[in-house]
């Protein structure tokens, strides 16, 4: 299992985009944030954060955030705690604040476990999202 970061929305989309589109509906905010990101000329400050988790080439979870707000997370099947686990690691070791969680209830609320477990900070529950039956977590 890999993790990869990357430096612009457009090189994620290479990566993300035709999976993103097959739910559409579940990954929209995702998409139309990245894809306005890969059209804007100017460098956004903060930079943004883009990452995907792989096995093989089968995409396991593709996260962005655009600080200060939530990051984002879909998870095409089957999340399991070492990924999420994965994917904090490389958060905090980085230094990235992250306020929250924004995706399906069983991705977040997996993320949101795996956050406290390595963190320490506890979880609150946030705004629940009904086009896909969705949810965001606050991260303290």
């Amino acid at each position: 299992m890999d993790l990869t970061t990357y430096q612009s929305a457009g090189a994620f989309l290479k990566k993300t985009q035709g999976i993103l589109e097959e739910r559409e509906a579940e990954n929209n905010l995702m998409l139309g944030l990245c894809l306005k990101l890969s059209q804007s000329a100017e460098e956004i400050k903060p930079a943004p954060y883009f990452a995907t988790v792989k096995q093989n080439d089968d995409l396991l979870i593709a996260a962005v955030m655009t600080p200060p707000h939530n990051l984002i997370i879909y998870c095409p099947a089957g999340c399991q705690e070492e990924m999420f686990a994965l994917l904090t690691r490389d958060l905090t070791a980085n230094g990235w604040p992250v306020p929250g969680v924004i995706g399906s209830s069983p991705i977040a609320e997996g993320f949101a476990k795996a956050w406290e477990g390595i963190t320490g900070m506890s979880v609150a529950q946030g705004t629940r999202h009904r086009i896909y039956n969705g949810c965001s977590l606050v991260l303290r």
